[in-house]
């Protein structure tokens, strides 16, 4: 079930902003990146390394073009699906950050 949620948040990244931008693997290194910052840093490390996040993989432009596409508040609650089930935030963190996105 994980497998599908990285698979379906990659395609759907990938798809909006037409380039293969990142992979299944980069996904699931920055999962592991977070669980470790997470746990040696806390909740507002994990916040800052997120934000950085999308710098890694995409330009000011097509960071833009995943915003304003149709599936962005379809991945984003996919994404938050996914630090749940993977143990880097709480069900209650999710559900602020839904507010937040």
């Amino acid at each position: 079930m994980k497998e599908r949620y990285y698979r379906e948040i990659v395609d759907g990244i990938n798809q909006a902003v037409g380039r293969k931008a990142v992979t299944v693997d980069q996904l699931k290194r920055l999962v592991a990146e977070g669980r470790y910052v997470r746990q040696t840093q806390g909740m507002m490390a994990l916040w800052q390394f997120a934000q950085g996040i999308p710098h890694r993989f995409l330009t000011e432009e097509e960071t833009e073009l995943l915003r304003q596409s149709p599936r962005y508040h379809e991945l984003s609650h996919m994404t938050l699906k996914l630090l749940v089930k993977e143990g880097l935030i709480t069900s209650m963190e999710a559900r602020m950050l839904r507010r937040y996105l």
